[in-house]
């Protein structure tokens, strides 16, 4: 809850007097940081930056890593029935800030290598993530995406696109990868294009009212993952909104996670170093 209600604060972060207009995806993110420090302030944590871990490792012995990390455990106030309202103790967020068109031109001309580029977000969030199998599942999963237009102008409108992009809880289905062009593959991977995942997923968002004047605008969405599964070549896992974990047979999550880590196909910057 603390990152969604950090998530409000963007605009206010993004367009306020003697704020800083953001022009990069790093900016983004570290808005929401300080979104989320503010958040914890407010609720008087102590130290409150140590809750905090930018470029944060899936797994120790990864490369790949999440946009920002929170880790929330030691506030002490969470228990089942918080959890019900999306509570996790550990929080990992992917951010995507689309920007940039030509001016001339309202609809994006590079939509397909943005589209390969959410589907490798949405697949890291949802495979690399740890999961310990047996115990309820204590990791909050948010995709933070930003635009500098509306959303519709930036990706291909596929049906579970358009779901991404409107507030509420949403079913969602990604599982014809195989369909996507050439371009979008190589952000994520062409060898994961048998994979499909199933998720329910709740969809915060802040609009402008207008976007008369010429000015900056951003359209935020955040979107929280609160239950889904996940299937590559036969194999497959899952996470219910009860928070229970499983796998379809022994070993699947494993692998599945070890075949998303080697052949993702989209590498940040900070993934090419230690």
């Amino acid at each position: 809850m603390i990152i969604e209600q950090a998530f409000l604060a963007l605009p206010e972060l993004l367009l306020g007097n003697f704020y800083s207009v953001q022009d990069y995806e790093a900016g983004i993110v570290g808005v929401f940081s300080m979104a989320v420090l503010q958040e914890l302030n407010g609720r008087n944590v102590s130290h409150p930056i140590r809750h905090l871990q930018v470029e944060r490792r899936y797994d120790p012995d990864v490369s790949r890593r999440a946009d920002l990390f929170v880790n929330i455990k030691r506030l002490m106030v969470a228990n089942r029935n918080l959890s019900n309202y999306g509570w996790r103790h550990h929080n990992w967020i992917e951010a995507k800030f689309y920007r940039n068109k030509s001016a001339s031109r309202r609809h994006a001309t590079n939509k397909t290598t943005y589209q390969g580029q959410l589907i490798a977000d949405l697949i890291r969030l949802v495979c690399l993530v740890p999961i310990n199998l047996g115990d309820r599942d204590i990791n909050g999963r948010y995709f933070l995406h930003v635009y500098d237009d509306e959303p519709r102008y930036y990706l291909p409108q596929r049906d579970w696109v358009k779901l991404l992009q409107e507030p509420g809880t949403k079913h969602i289905i990604i599982n014809e990868l195989f369909d996507e062009s050439a371009t979008a593959k190589k952000q994520f991977g062409e060898t994961l294009q048998s994979l499909s995942i199933q998720a329910t997923v709740t969809n915060f968002v802040n609009f402008p009212i207008t976007d008369e004047g010429g000015s900056s605008h951003y359209w935020c969405i955040l979107t929280r993952f609160d239950d889904f599964s996940v299937t590559l070549a036969g194999k497959s896992f899952y996470v219910h909104k009860n928070r229970v974990t499983g796998e379809q047979s022994d070993g699947d999550l494993a692998e599945i996670r070890t075949e998303v880590s080697e052949k993702l196909g989209q590498t940040k910057a900070s993934e090419t170093k230690g």
